[in-house]
């Protein structure tokens, strides 16, 4: 890596507009920090930036403008490597204010636009189709967003009711339901997220099967890697905790399902050997692991779980007869009649595997520091290369904790003497 790319951006433009009367002031002078965040658990995309101004560089933006919150923002920044982020958000409070005689500081909170239509729209329409054209028809028709949108197909059909919920509750409760469809695995567990510049409704495992975005290498003795970016640092956020992974089910998890028309229940039971044994679609697709199987082939890395011992309980209350399909109430009585058993959704399919899903993409987490990269976003992947720590400082990488991580949380970082990225990385696993 050149020391080129250690050099700070720059922040080209920064236009604050007044809400009312049009009013326009940039303040890219008077720009001590700005930090713009992406996450993968994130609706939106939010930013902050700490404001000083002399007279000399920005003159009483506060009362002059006036900024009340709502107000524009057309900002344009860009790093070393002439990476630009050209976006608008808005304004979404000022904090902590300190007026003096020969200077102003404060704070400015952002969010993107679609923060603020979220909470000034509603989902009221019936909704039968795959819920992944439901998610797309809730982004464009009610929260009427511009954004390109990054939405997986889905397998599963869907019947439901907006019942006046917000969008972004809408498309985030709808994730939990989700399949993927049969290219991409079968599998349950989606995610629901906004990037700088796109809404993104994605499969987990379609984003753990990316291909690297960029190569990291962290080198204790400042070496440059021709081929690799450097780490400036990193810590250990999270490890492998025993207790809570029981606590939550990750290894084990049994779940009874309640059928309110016929009064019965069937138990299943999740197994994450039995995941390693077999495809997570046919796993998940009907051939759940029961309590006659439970606790035969153990993976190396999971403890033994054995019959009555699984760590996590679920009583979930299925959805029979509920909004059958057809449209018109007479073609829906009519395929109730024949169909009195139909589950709209059908939980013991997926809901196990998707809660647990959640649980394991976030087993492992590190943070990096590198030099700024505005290219990389929430949801990529990354591969990553860390020392061997031991009394050898020869010793060379960690086959560990050495390989491809899923970023979950990012923020770009800009003053006026480095540029920086921080990314929270993610895996459900040791090794390369």
């Amino acid at each position: 890596m050149s020391q080129e790319s250690l050099k700070t951006g720059s922040i080209d433009k920064f236009q604050l507009t007044a809400s009312i009367g049009g009013k326009t002031v940039d303040l890219s002078a008077g720009i001590t920090d700005f930090r713009i965040y992406e996450s993968v658990l994130s609706n939106t995309v939010t930013a902050t930036a700490t404001v000083v101004e002399t007279g000399t560089n920005v003159e009483g933006s506060i009362d002059g403008l006036p900024i009340r919150g709502g107000e524009n923002l057309r900002f344009k920044i860009r790093d070393a490597q002439d990476n630009i982020i050209d976006e608008t958000l808005m304004v979404n409070r000022l904090r902590n204010a300190i007026p003096e005689s020969t200077r102003d500081f404060y704070i400015l909170d952002f969010a993107s636009p679609e923060y603020f239509d979220n909470d000034t729209t509603r989902v009221t329409k019936r909704y039968r189709s795959k819920i992944s054209e439901s998610v797309r028809k809730i982004l464009t028709e009610v929260l009427s967003t511009k954004k390109t949108l990054d939405i997986d197909d889905t397998l599963n059909e869907y019947n439901f009711m907006g019942n006046d919920r917000k969008p972004f509750y809408t498309c985030t409760w709808l994730a939990q339901k989700s399949i993927s469809n049969e290219a991409n695995g079968g599998t349950a567990g989606f995610l629901f997220f906004q990037t700088i510049d796109s809404f993104k409704f994605k499969s987990i495992d379609t984003l753990l099967s990316q291909s690297a975005k960029k190569s990291f290498i962290f080198n204790s003795g400042n070496k440059e890697s021709e081929d690799d970016d450097i780490i400036i640092n990193y810590t250990i956020e999270r490890d492998i905790d025993l207790h809570e992974n029981l606590t939550l089910g990750y290894y084990g998890c049994s779940g009874l399902f309640f059928d309110p028309v016929s009064f019965s229940y069937v138990v299943r039971d999740y197994d994450i050997n039995a995941q390693s044994r077999q495809s997570p679609a046919k796993t998940f697709a009907g051939d759940l692991v029961n309590q006659n199987t439970r606790g035969q082939a153990q993976t190396p890395y999971a403890p033994r779980i054995t019959p009555n011992q699984m760590s996590r309980l679920m009583n979930i209350v299925l959805d029979t007869g509920t909004l059958p399909p057809g449209k018109g109430s007479e073609k829906e009585l009519e395929y109730w009649k024949n169909n009195p058993d139909h589950l709209n959704y059908d939980a013991p399919k997926s809901a196990i595997q998707s809660i647990m899903r959640y649980n394991q993409l976030f087993t492992i987490q590190t943070t990096i520091t590198i030099p700024g990269d505005f290219s990389i976003k929430a949801g990529d992947t990354v591969e990553c290369t860390f020392p061997q720590l031991d009394s050898d400082k020869n010793s060379g990488e960690n086959p560990k904790t050495k390989g491809i991580y899923m970023v979950a949380h990012v923020c770009h970082k800009i003053t006026p003497e480095n540029t920086l990225t921080s990314l929270s990385l993610v895996r459900d696993s040791y090794g390369k």
